[in-house]
């Protein structure tokens, strides 16, 4: 490996290390220093573009992963990355296009199908959505989001003991969840169990002191 090669992998590797601090401030710094060398350097791209998209420039993120894209066709992260990136500016037309995408190369990638849940629960698309969130719990077990949305879906379509698991579930892998707990109080309350939902409010309240829904769940219980 020549110099310049095992340069930018050094350079690389240092900005993957602040990365992980979250200072993404220097990943910026060493990933345009990279590509001003290497205007082509897929993970710096790919880096830099996560960056932007948590700082919710989606635009920026947009612009990069398009650039990673062409090096790299089939790559599912960067496809459903732009998918997500597209959705999150508003284009879901574009957004549903790029995860299909993913799923062509792999009918069993877990965010594209977790993301097509999402959008079609946007466009309210319920059954739809209902049949990519179930594949994705599926295909891992342990996605508490993907719990979580499905329950969602299910209490809207009236599925209250279907929702009531998939709440459970969500909380099982995230004890923390306060609105799977205050979900969970919903659909309780609407199976007739009014002093087990009034429990779930109360534990929301310990995870998320200022959940506004479970102060307006608990309070409606107390003047029921």
């Amino acid at each position: 490996m020549d110099n310049k090669k095992q340069s930018l992998k050094e350079a690389f590797e240092e900005a993957l290390g602040y990365y992980k601090k979250k200072d993404f401030k220097n990943v910026g710094i060493i990933c345009y220093k990279i590509l001003s060398i290497n205007p082509d350097h897929f993970d710096s791209l790919s880096l830099l573009a996560n960056t932007f998209a948590i700082n919710k420039n989606f635009s920026k993120a947009k612009e990069l992963l398009e650039k990673a894209i062409k090096i790299q066709p089939e790559n599912t992260t960067i496809l459903n990355n732009l998918g997500t990136a597209y959705r999150e500016s508003g284009d879901i037309e574009k957004a549903m296009i790029f995860y299909q995408k993913v799923l062509k190369i792999n009918s069993n990638h877990v965010n594209a199908n977790y993301n097509l849940g999402l959008v079609f629960y946007g466009l309210k698309e319920i059954r739809k959505a209902k049949e990519y969130l179930e594949k994705t719990v599926k295909i891992q077990p342990n996605y508490a989001f993907a719990h979580y949305s499905l329950g969602n879906l299910q209490k809207e379509l009236n599925e209250l003991e279907k929702a009531k698991e998939s709440y459970l579930q969500a909380i099982k892998i995230r004890p923390d969840f306060a609105s799977a707990q205050n979900n969970l109080g919903l659909v309780l309350s609407n199976l007739g169990d009014p002093y087990s939902a009034m429990e779930c409010y109360k534990k929301t309240l310990e995870l998320e002191p200022k959940h506004a829904g479970a102060y307006n769940n608990l309070g409606k219980l107390y003047t029921e």
